[in-house]
């Protein structure tokens, strides 16, 4: 008995004595960012007086813990931006946290010769196939048309089924067997224009990744490859808005983005459009190429993005993707004669989702979110024909006089009353939705190790309806 109550008596002392150690230090985090508000990867940051430090992460997040409380000088450095020092004073038992917005700056250098060079990626990464793409990339490097897949395009094993399509075509698999994942929601079909373009706004990502290969089993329902995109939170400095206008070869895309007034938290919302369309369709109908309406391929879309931090710990996401392309072209309709041709295809992508980040710990991080996305859209066509025949003189036609004159005398006992031999019509429509809840959990088990688990439902719905209408008015004639 006293053995016992002595080895409870050692058990109660020492966690009293690790609460006491642990209260007696605290925790720096924060982030760093560039001047357009995005995250910087890799980022230096040092406490001199203590030798300690970190580098920032994918998300230009850091932390450093076990801190001595007092007064330190911070040192933040990276590549390509000016070195930023500031002091800080932490609080026992209490969290500092940081915000940077570092400038950036010019290198000069001695020409250089490149013989050879890889992506290097941090050593703590074990995954195999993994690449990590930087979102500037997609507004510079030459051929991208400012284009997320198409950048993808110039890794090795990724390449696309035609020079006009922007699909990934990964280590010889087809198109359909990526996962496309934005914020953690599935979407199906992420293009634009048919094709030639994606739905990703290079201005807003803050994160690109690629898995090519061997991905974990919380990416399902796919055999080919994982892409990752995540769109940066809005902009947290000073004031409460901010704003961009980008004009490239394809749209014109217009970025507003700033914190919440009366919420710790932000926002960024952003909405594209192509222009072409507009300048290039009065053209051609001035020109006389077509005698009626014709609205050539073109989208828009709109992406709103709502961030909270409601309490130390806890992180709120909220996003919102609605777009829409379409093409309509109607030819005929000013014509003396009745003939005519009207084709009309659209299709919508809409996607919602909440997620809600729980952090209790250093080790520990869950992330719950609830989502639902639909592909939806339908195509109709029709036309009508053959009054060139019914009204040209019978003298000049491929039909002799006797032949024309009984065709006319044919549709007109029979009651038709329009000038045309046939026409048709259909229509097609499809939908695809699916509804997902998901669970996944981080667990820290040492600097090396960490164990991740979780929970997937999903709950899907596909249709297609079609429908065609052929009226060939030839069946009077005796």
């Amino acid at each position: 008995m006293n053995t016992m109550r002595l080895a409870s008596l050692v058990a109660i002392t020492t966690l009293l004595l690790a609460a006491t150690a642990h209260a007696q230090f605290a925790r720096l985090e924060g982030a760093i960012y560039d001047s357009e508000r995005s995250p910087i990867v890799g980022a230096t940051i040092k406490l001199p007086q203590i030798k300690r430090g970190t580098v920032s992460r994918s998300d230009g997040t850091f932390a450093i813990a076990n801190i001595p409380a007092g007064t330190y000088r911070v040192e933040i450095s990276a590549i390509g931006y000016d070195p930023y020092t500031t002091t800080v004073t932490v609080t026992a038992g209490k969290t500092e946290r940081l915000r940077v917005v570092l400038r950036q700056s010019s290198i000069e250098a001695e020409a250089v010769e490149v013989t050879a060079s890889r992506r290097m990626q941090e050593q703590t990464d074990t995954r195999t196939s993994v690449v990590t793409v930087d979102p500037r990339e997609a507004k510079y490097k030459a051929g991208g048309i400012e284009d997320v897949f198409r950048t993808l395009q110039n890794l090795p094993g990724v390449t696309a089924p035609s020079d006009f399509s922007s699909q990934l075509v990964v280590r010889g698999s087809g198109p359909d067997q990526n996962l496309i994942l934005l914020d953690n929601i599935e979407l199906f079909n992420p293009y634009r224009l048919y094709g030639f373009i994606s739905l990703f706004n290079p201005e807003t990502i803050s994160s690109i990744t690629l898995l090519t290969g061997g991905f974990p089993a919380q990416y399902t329902d796919r055999l080919s490859a994982v892409l990752d995109v995540r769109n940066r939170d809005g902009y947290t400095g000073n004031g409460y808005f901010a704003g961009k206008l980008n004009v490239s070869i394809t749209n014109a895309n217009v970025i507003t983005e700033g914190a919440l007034p009366f919420w710790n938290g932000a926002w960024l919302l952003s909405s594209r459009r192509t222009y072409y369309d507009l300048i290039v369709g009065p053209i051609v109908r001035a020109t006389g190429a077509v005698d009626g309406d014709v609205a050539f391929p073109n989208f828009r879309d709109l992406q709103l993005k709502l961030t909270l931090f409601p309490a130390q710990g806890h992180k709120l996401t909220a996003n919102v993707l609605t777009s829409r392309d379409n093409t309509e072209f109607t030819s005929g309709v000013n014509r003396q004669s009745a003939d005519s041709i009207s084709l009309i295809d659209r299709s919508y992508n809409d996607a919602y989702g909440i997620a809600w980040q729980w952090t209790p710990s250093q080790r520990f991080v869950a992330n719950v979110g609830l989502s639902y996305y639909a592909n939806y859209g339908a195509n109709s066509f029709g036309g009508v024909g053959g009054s060139a025949l019914l009204n040209s003189n019978p003298n000049g036609g491929t039909l002799s006089k006797a032949d024309f004159e009984r065709l006319q005398d044919s549709l007109r006992q029979a009651g038709v009353d329009v000038p045309t031999l046939f026409s048709a019509r259909g229509e097609t429509g499809f939908r695809f939705q699916k509804t997902s809840l998901k669970v996944d959990n981080i667990w820290q088990l040492d600097s090396l190790h960490s164990l991740e688990f979780g929970v997937q439902q999903d709950w899907l719905y596909t249709g297609i309806v079609a429908y065609l209408d052929f009226d060939p008015r030839l069946k009077a004639i005796r």
